[in-house]
């Protein structure tokens, strides 16, 4: 989909998709994860319906009707990403702070 890359094992496996693997796609919209989920998740099996799920606001996980296990997450914003990427925010004295806290004044 898109600009994604996808790759394969060249050597001959004795195994096929489980659940075990499945391939992780970041939606940059509400459009996009709504028709990729709606898509690909007719006819196979929902472990996790599209919603929010606490760790992300928009995430689904199914096994889709060709048996490949597929995630969705909503993508967010770069500040968002930038901050995840961090480690927890301190104060001068070492305590940590809600991300909310430090992202005031920003």
């Amino acid at each position: 989909m898109g600009n994604s890359t996808y790759i394969d094992s060249p050597v001959k496996h004795n195994f096929s998709f489980t659940p075990a693997f499945s391939l992780f796609v970041e939606c940059e919209s509400e459009g996009e994860i709504g028709r990729v989920h709606s898509e690909l998740s007719a006819a196979g099996s929902v472990f996790m319906p599209l919603g929010d799920h606490g760790f992300r606001r928009k995430f689904a996980r199914v096994n889709d009707r060709y048996g490949v296990s597929r995630q969705w997450n909503l993508a967010s914003s770069k500040l968002t990403r930038y901050l995840e990427s961090q480690n927890e925010p301190t104060t001068d004295d070492g305590s940590i702070v809600s991300r909310a806290e430090a992202m005031k004044g920003l």
